[in-house]
């Protein structure tokens, strides 16, 4: 579950630098950002069959929860 809140707040961020304007993302943060991700895709890829399933179902129920509310 971990590893799909932040594949969440990773996700959020970037919602974040699309389509906010005025949000300020330094290089420092910006890098910090990048090797998030990094380290997201390489947990994730390691993850395959059912788990894998569960994983993505995860994700999409937080994220409907979160927009809900």
């Amino acid at each position: 579950m971990e590893l799909a809140d932040e594949y969440l707040a990773l996700h959020q961020k970037r919602e974040e630098a699309d389509y906010d304007h005025f949000a300020i993302f330094t290089r420092q943060k910006t890098l910090l950002q990048i090797a998030r991700a990094k380290a997201i895709v390489k947990a994730a890829s390691k993850i395959s069959g059912a788990d894998a399933e569960a994983f993505f179902g995860l994700i999409a129920v937080k994220m409907q929860e979160r927009r809900r509310g």
